[in-house]
């Protein structure tokens, strides 16, 4: 056991001249060995005694460090959760703005194919009316030519 080297160390203690340990000893009906055992017993149990309050410190601070990371990671989650909601959100305005933009656009296309088209016809009747027109003045002209 881990008892008889301390005892034997406080016994050479003791034999090298512990005067009032012996003295108090002898008062009390103890020996050496006896105050030694005690004293040895006695700075186990408060060995036990300081190690028992280290592990209840170090397992209440283990608690608290687990309960704040556990915090903190529901309120990272929530944070991640409500840019995850907005982006979402956003991403679906930015699809139904392009929708718009997009029919806009076409719209646009479609008018200005309408009005090109119509300024073509427009054109083309003006070229007809022109033709129509010098081919009438050509034949009265062959006409007065013809009278005269």
């Amino acid at each position: 056991e881990m008892v008889l080297p301390y005892a034997a160390a406080a016994k050479a203690v003791g034999a090298a001249g512990s005067a009032g340990a012996t003295a108090m000893g002898i008062s009390m009906g103890q020996t050496d060995m006896d105050l030694s055992l005690n004293l040895f017993k006695e700075q186990m149990r408060q060995t036990k005694r300081l190690w028992t309050a280290d592990w209840a410190e170090a397992s209440v601070r283990h608690g608290e460090t687990t309960l704040q990371a556990a915090q903190h990671h529901s309120e990272g989650q929530a944070v991640s959760t409500a840019s995850y909601y907005q982006a979402e959100k956003l991403a679906s305005q930015g699809i139904k703005l392009a929708r718009d933009q997009d029919s806009r656009s076409y719209e646009m296309a479609w008018r200005a194919e309408v009005r090109e088209s119509l300024r073509d016809e427009l054109a083309n009747q003006n070229n007809r009316f022109n033709i129509i027109m010098l081919c009438d003045t050509v034949c009265l002209g062959c006409v007065f030519t013809l009278v005269a």
